[in-house]
């Protein structure tokens, strides 16, 4: 797979940050499809005349972060599923019926059971202040 990105070597925007948005954005807009092979990162250095450095922090952090994933003595692909699909509620509708299914009352483990007992009253504190010393 050729993986053309333009590069800006005068911009503001550090090369790292230009290839890491370039594949991103490559990914998530549908021009890498799920489970598609990446280039080794040497190639795709020598490709953007960068060092394979800067390409294999930006194959990191996309790994890390969900888009990319490693096959052991195969390469990097890009993954099927993307986090973006998750943040997203489903369509599926759930109903709740409001009505419990058993009458049983609800049993709490013995811990459950300690930290619901009710509250004791603060003992009242204790003085020990006196007016009567040793001598006396």
């Amino acid at each position: 797979m050729e993986v053309a990105l333009n590069l800006d070597p005068i911009s503001r925007i550090a090369l790292y940050r230009q290839i890491y948005d370039g594949l991103r954005g490559g990914i998530v807009g549908g021009r890498f499809e799920a489970g598609a092979k990446l280039p080794a990162s040497r190639a795709l250095a020598t490709s953007l005349g960068v060092s394979r450095i800067t390409v294999t922090e930006c194959y990191d952090r996309l790994i890390s972060e969900g888009y990319l994933e490693t096959r052991r003595g195969s390469g990097t692909f890009v993954c099927s599923l993307l986090p973006e699909t998750d943040m997203y509620a489903s369509s599926v509708t759930v109903e709740i019926d409001p009505e419990p299914q058993s009458s049983a009352p609800i049993r709490l483990s013995a811990y459950g059971d300690l930290i619901n007992a009710p509250i004791r009253p603060p003992i009242p504190p204790v003085s020990f202040a006196s007016t009567r010393t040793d001598r006396t």
